[in-house]
């Protein structure tokens, strides 16, 4: 390790520094940024052993200056109590936070109410809904729609898997191209439109990106196999919240 300096770009910053052999370079995920040299993020599957090794404790976000030396992968810990010198050093963003993945819809707020033209009261369809930020690692998409407040349990109105992540929105009463349905509670491969008994119910459409294609086959998938099917490969998840009362 002696005689490797960091990169110039990191010596008025709190780091810890430390290289490794490039036969012991882990996969990473590489963001492209402006920061000289770049930068790394590791991903949810990454093994610790590497960086263990190289003694170099890495706090959450666990983002990673780097640049080859010799030979060498050269490796600086970015953990969050680092600072820049504001006199001599340059201006660098070292947050490397990816902005969220969102779930939206043009025709209803988050923890508001549900037109009823998408209910039992109206036609019945799926609402349109919008998309945005998905990670550039996701393979597929998945949607599930459900209500935690049906008097038994949670019931699934909507199951939608193996969306292309391309997709950006889903129109009203419509699904997205080459993706499949799975089953709703109701026994259907189909959109459930919210009917609470009484009171007031919460529908979350719960979106989900995943580092896979599902495999699942057959005529009718249920959520359960979905669901069961996307734990350990889920790379991002973002909700949206509708409300509806009977009229």
């Amino acid at each position: 390790m002696r005689g490797l300096e960091p990169p110039r770009f990191l010596k008025h910053m709190h780091l810890k520094h430390a290289c490794i052999p490039v036969s012991a370079h882990p996969r990473f995920h590489i963001l492209p940024q402006s920061v000289p040299r770049g930068r790394l993020e590791l991903p949810r599957s990454y093994d610790h052993s590497v960086l263990n090794a190289a003694r170099l404790p890495i706090s959450p976000p666990g983002l990673l200056a780097f640049n080859f030396n010799r030979g060498k992968l050269c490796l600086t810990s970015l953990g969050r109590q680092n600072k820049i010198n504001k006199q001599n050093g340059p201006k660098i963003n070292i947050t490397g936070k990816e902005a969220n993945m969102e779930i939206k819809s043009p025709i209803f707020e988050n923890n508001k109410e549900i037109p009823s033209k998408y209910t039992c009261d109206g036609e019945g369809i799926n609402p349109p809904l919008t998309f945005s930020n998905i990670p550039k690692e996701a393979k597929s998409l998945v949607l599930i729609m459900d209500d935690p407040d049906a008097p038994m349990g949670t019931f699934t109105h909507w199951v939608i898997f193996n969306i292309d992540p391309k997709i950006t929105e889903i129109k009203e009463n419509s699904i997205p191209s080459g993706s499949t349905l799975g089953l709703n509670n109701g026994g259907g491969v189909k959109y459930v439109g919210p009917c609470p008994p009484s009171g007031t119910h919460r529908y979350f459409f719960k979106l989900y990106a995943l580092d896979i294609t599902l495999s699942l086959t057959g005529e009718k998938i249920s959520n359960r196999e979905v669901e069961a099917a996307i734990q350990n490969h889920i790379v991002k998840k973002a909700e949206l919240l509708g409300l509806y009362t009977r009229k």
